[in-house]
């Protein structure tokens, strides 16, 4: 697994199991020559344009942001066969909240938290996550 991120987070990342990491200030990923199976753009900066440089022939291009655009392109590639598009959104069904629950119990799944607010702080952790550059996730506990 390759991750991608600023230099200061390489230590997490390879933490988190990345066998590689690059600094995305010091190296275009979708350009450094690797081809990948998977290419999952966490933040949909990438676009699959770049993604499909560094995409193996059957390779997976997935994103939390899809667009008309892309979904179009979606279809278009099904049809076409080679690389492919997916789409990683939570679903509202509850078989997926418990195999996720039963995973954090057997500690499978490590859950990244980097601040926890409490809720009379809502308005600074936003502040927080609008700043950018969060390592893990900004949690706001309510009661």
């Amino acid at each position: 697994m390759t991750a991608v991120c600023r230099a200061a987070h390489a230590a997490r990342a390879r933490a988190l199991g990345a066998d590689h990491v690059l600094d995305y200030a010091a190296r275009d990923a979708a350009r450094d020559g690797g081809r990948y199976d998977i290419v999952f753009d966490a933040f949909g900066k990438l676009g699959f344009a770049a993604a499909a440089r560094a995409l193996a022939p059957h390779g997976f291009y997935v994103t939390t942001l899809g667009n008309p655009e892309l979904f179009l392109r979606a279809v278009g590639l099904h049809l076409g066969g080679g690389k492919r598009i997916r789409f990683a959104n939570m679903r509202a069904k509850s078989e997926d909240y418990a195999t996720l629950e039963q995973l954090l119990q057997k500690g499978l799944v490590r859950p990244s938290v980097e601040h926890v607010f409490p809720l009379e702080q809502t308005a600074a952790a936003f502040a927080t996550l609008e700043a950018g550059g969060a390592v893990g996730k900004v949690v706001i506990r309510v009661g």
